[in-house]
């Protein structure tokens, strides 16, 4: 029992090293464990980035070959990501569409063939303008730009 109590100094060298040993390895595996956490963060932010980039690819419909490969969680976030920035879009008085141009227009005219009659249109210079089916047209884009998503004009 007076062993126990009193230890001699090697026993102490003994535990001390052993100690300290397994402090290092607790250590070392802490680190790897953090650095495994910070992996597995950087990978899911990247898999909720790509799935943003869907959304402004694709607009709000998503591809069934997309949504083969995401769990169901992730086309979870995807439906409060697309909600989200439809109430934000339903939050302005005008009609604001954040998805309709991505990339802005080449040029602020474009040349356009008309492939169904239109009828008149008014152009953002209050000049009356005949679209007639298979006439040619050069155009501010933002006058037809209607007219080109109906598929009643195409770009020449």
């Amino acid at each position: 029992m007076k062993d126990r109590v009193n230890p001699s100094p090697e026993e102490e060298q003994a535990v001390s090293e052993r100690t300290g040993e397994l402090y290092s390895r607790i250590i070392t595996l802490h680190m790897i464990l953090l650095r495994y956490k910070r992996c597995m963060l950087v990978y899911l932010a990247t898999r909720l980035a790509r799935i943003e980039d869907c959304f402004w690819e694709f607009s709000n419909n998503l591809p069934n070959e997309y949504k083969s490969y995401l769990r169901n969680e992730e086309i979870q976030y995807f439906n409060q990501y697309k909600d989200l920035i439809f109430s934000y879009q339903k939050s302005f008085d005008n009609d604001l569409n954040l998805t309709k141009d991505i990339q802005p227009p080449e040029d602020l005219f474009v040349s356009i063939r008309v492939v169904k009659d239109c009828g008149e249109i008014v152009s953002s210079d209050g000049e009356v303008i005949k679209i007639n089916k298979d006439t040619n047209h050069f155009l501010k884009r933002s006058d037809i730009e209607h007219l080109l998503l109906q598929g009643l004009v195409i770009i020449n």
